[in-house]
């Protein structure tokens, strides 16, 4: 038999069992320890919307408060260069497990191959804060808001209401998301068919109205095109680089606003728009769903 790795499951955005965006994370000794082909069928076993893989990093981090981790995403199709939900569910696991860490440790940093560091830190109110650059925002060129329309058009009918739509700037994985505002009542009641997407010019799109509720700013959902593998994805990290720079500028809201993700499972995010230091600040709960040990 093969030597065991350990793993977690949870749930980020939320305190329920049944909520949140959840994620599989897989403990290894270094990221180099599986080749890419086997991690990639580990997340397909795992059949999770994403399963981060975490390993000590080599260097140590110099401050006692913080521990040192590398990090990587997978999907059961492929390699992502980014997932805010899996990285709280990475933090939430590694906090949750005395062995991993030392008692005085409330931050940690992940380093992602693309050389981007990521820190979440613990919060007084039990919340988990992870932290990721903000991404700016550009209109579309003419022919990707054509095919844009034409997409949402057959995924959401044709009687919505299209307000706007930005595309993110900043690494070649952003730019591969749009945010896309529409005029609804109820965004969270939308029955899409997802394969109305297929085709489109974008990979992650981010569908966002006015909010119902007076508790929180705005509400959204992600769908994401992968080839002809269309999904959505409860609660979108990520997403939140735009939806919280974009609703900030455009409701002049204060720096600290919370978001709801109305997918079925729904998720609760603080998000903070730090421009000074041009970071999204992402605060949630972090819910444990499960441990274990598997034999690749």
């Amino acid at each position: 038999m093969s030597t065991g790795v350990n793993f977690s499951l949870g749930n980020a955005f939320t305190k329920d069992f049944g909520g949140g965006g959840p994620a599989a994370v897989m403990f290894l000794p270094t990221l180099t320890s599986y080749p890419d082909a086997t991690m990639l069928a580990i997340a397909k076993n795992f059949n999770q919307p994403m399963t981060a893989f975490v390993a000590k990093a080599p260097t140590p981090a110099s401050e006692a408060d913080t521990a040192a981790f590398g990090i990587r995403w997978f999907t059961i199709a492929r390699e992502l260069p980014l997932c805010g939900h899996a990285t709280l569910v990475s933090a939430g696991a590694i906090f949750a497990d005395p062995t991993l860490i030392a008692p005085s440790v409330t931050k940690l940093r992940f380093d992602a191959p693309s050389g981007s560091k990521l820190v979440a830190q613990k919060m007084d109110d039990g919340r988990i804060e992870i932290a990721l650059a903000a991404t700016l925002l550009a209109d579309l060129r003419e022919e990707d808001a054509v095919r844009l329309r034409e997409a949402l058009a057959k995924t959401l009918g044709e009687d919505l209401k299209v307000v706007n739509m930005k595309w993110g700037q900043g690494t070649e994985g952003l730019r591969q998301y749009v945010l896309v505002e529409v005029d609804t009542p109820d965004l969270g009641a939308i029955r899409p068919m997802l394969t109305g997407l297929i085709g489109s010019p974008f990979v992650v799109h981010i569908i966002a109205s006015a909010s119902r509720s007076p508790e929180f700013a705005f509400e959204s959902r992600m769908f994401a095109a992968l080839g002809d593998c269309v999904f959505e994805d409860p609660v979108c990290g990520s997403a939140h680089t735009l939806l919280g720079p974009y609703w900030k500028a455009k409701n002049n809201l204060p720096n600290t606003f919370r978001a709801n993700q109305v997918s079925s499972r729904g998720g609760d995010l603080k998000v903070t728009v730090d421009e000074a230091s041009g970071q999204v600040q992402l605060a949630g709960h972090f819910k444990l769903v499960g441990k274990g040990e598997i034999f690749p």
